[in-house]
């Protein structure tokens, strides 16, 4: 190769000095003059091999990026792209980063690409925040880290210790509260502050779904169990009868005689009390305390054993009076609100916006090689007698785009519709976990939710309630339950929920963050780590 550049570069040298040859004016010092000639014609020379490769590669990279602009996009000076968010870089780096650091269990719910989406989001809400003169001074930064610290019991040590655990910088915190800070009050400015809930709206939501607020008819039963498992059957028999009559004539030391002989000690402290509707408990027990009058005391077999159970009171079914509920009628059409409002601002920003998603290109190269591949395999097994295999493709003259235009473009009319309209609670994922539920949940997954710190506050009265439990079928007993409602008042509020300041039911508190409504077992699970 550079024996052949050396030859070629030597007969062209050779040619220029014979054609320059034949243009000397002088006669003195001839061959100097003819040096000098032929070394500005070899500068010449190579400068004009260099334009010509500058052109030649500058024509080969804009072919490149005419027939594939996303490989050519998809790297930079910054490593690899993940996407580009009006011009600025996100690289793969930086999404991995972020990925990790999330909580294993939110792992399972979210992949990469929609971690890409969010951060998309917040890149163009920050941008938009900037614009319109929403700012986080450095101050605002070290009074929410001293905060966070002074919340947690942190000393600047601890602080700096945590930051280790999670491979991350002072500098890179800040920044990331910073963010968080920026997009709080553009939130705040932009989706919160245009909710907007009458008191009429309020109570139209009341009237228009009473099944919501019903509180249905409630039994009050004390109990004492016998259980066969530590007798045998005509023994545990025999003993609740004993007992029965000890206490049917004289019911004053029945809170006593529970501590002494139930085999139940999910009661034990309560005077063996349960506040229940119909549904709840298991057949038998429940509808001998329903038959009951009040005050009758009487022994059933279960499949838990004997118990002597005394029907001490009865609730028949009734309306909660809106000014019970109104505080959290407004929490969650509010919510609503901002969803709805938020949903439509980052449609519209978006819009504005020019992003180019190189996982999602990705993605669909994936895509259409696995259906070229599915189509060469059925072609063959076509040709060999098989089963026919056909595979729809996208059409060549755009259609498919035109027909994603269009749901988008009636997705925005659903939106704009939705933020003139009341909204409504959607329970439908709510009851469709509820009814895989209904014979209770994984065993080993139950057995997580009790070993962790969750706690689960509702009332007796609230329909709410009822459905999340309903959720955990047959297991929803063996959750760490507290019971806020008090019997015959229902603004009452027992000691307990008070103290944690619960403001809607169901709450479940999780490692002690607070999450208000009803939530499907799976997620659950996820937010609990099991």
């Amino acid at each position: 190769m550079n024996k052949k550049s050396k030859s070629k570069n030597s007969n062209v040298n050779a040619s220029a000095d014979e054609q320059y040859g034949k243009l000397k004016i002088y006669k003195a010092n001839g061959n100097g003059r003819k040096e000098e000639r032929s070394r500005r014609f070899r500068i010449i020379q190579m400068v004009l091999l260099v334009v010509i490769v500058i052109v030649g590669v500058a024509a080969i990279f804009a072919l490149i990026k005419m027939y594939s602009p996303s490989w050519l996009g998809k790297s930079s000076l910054y490593g690899e792209l993940a996407a580009k968010v009006n011009g600025q870089p996100l690289t793969m780096a930086e999404l991995d980063k972020q990925y990790e650091r999330l909580p294993l269990q939110y792992k399972y719910l979210v992949t990469k690409e929609q971690l890409l989406d969010k951060i998309i989001d917040e890149m163009l809400l920050s941008d938009e925040a900037a614009k319109q003169g929403v700012s986080v001074s450095d101050d605002d930064v070290t009074a929410s880290l001293n905060d966070f610290m002074q919340q947690n019991n942190l000393t600047s040590e601890q602080f700096e210790d945590l930051l280790k655990n999670k491979s991350m910088t002072l500098s890179e915190i800040k920044g990331l509260v910073k963010s968080q800070l920026l997009l709080d009050r553009f939130i705040n400015q932009s989706v919160k502050a245009k909710v907007n809930l009458s008191s009429e709206i309020v109570l139209q939501y009341y009237n228009e779904h009473p099944e919501l607020f019903k509180v249905p008819e409630l039994v009050t039963a004390k109990h004492i169990l016998f259980m066969s498992e530590n007798a045998s059957d005509k023994e545990a028999a025999a003993n609740a009868t004993k007992v029965l009559g000890m206490v049917k004539n004289d019911k004053s030391n029945f809170c006593e005689l529970v501590k002494q002989y139930s085999a139940d000690p999910g009661s034990l402290e309560n005077c063996g009390q349960y506040i229940f509707p119909k549904g709840q408990m298991d057949a038998d027990f429940e509808k001998r305390a329903f038959d009951q009058k009040i005050g009758d005391m009487s022994i059933v077999k279960t499949v838990f054993g004997y118990h002597i159970i005394w029907t001490a009171n009865k609730t028949p079914e009734q309306l909660v009076k809106f000014e019970d509920v109104q505080g959290q009628i407004v929490q969650v059409l509010a919510k609503q609100q901002e969803n709805i409002i938020y949903a439509q601002l980052i449609a519209d920003i978006r819009a504005k916006a020019k992003i180019v998603n190189y996982l999602v290109a990705k993605n669909e190269t994936k895509d259409v090689l696995a259906e070229e591949e599915v189509s060469e395999s059925s072609a063959e097994a076509s040709q060999e007698g098989d089963v026919k295999v056909t595979v729809s493709q996208s059409s060549d003259d755009g259609s498919d785009k035109v027909a994603e235009g269009d749901e988008a473009a009636s997705e925005q009319k659903e939106i704009a519709k939705a933020v003139e309209e009341t909204p409504v609670i959607d329970d439908s994922q709510i009851k469709s976990s509820s009814t895989k539920a209904s014979v209770g949940v994984v065993p080993d997954k139950i057995s997580c939710f009790v070993s962790k710190d969750v706690v689960l506050y509702g009332a007796y009265w609230d329909s709410s309630t009822k459905k999340q439990k309903e959720a955990f079928g047959s297991d929803a007993s063996k959750l760490d339950y507290v019971e806020c409602g008090v019997q015959g008042d229902y603004k009452a509020q027992s000691a307990e929920c008070a103290k944690q300041a619960i403001q809607a039911y169901p709450t479940w508190i999780i490692d002690g963050k607070k999450h208000m409504g009803v939530y499907p077992v799976d997620e659950l699970a996820a937010m609990v780590g099991c």
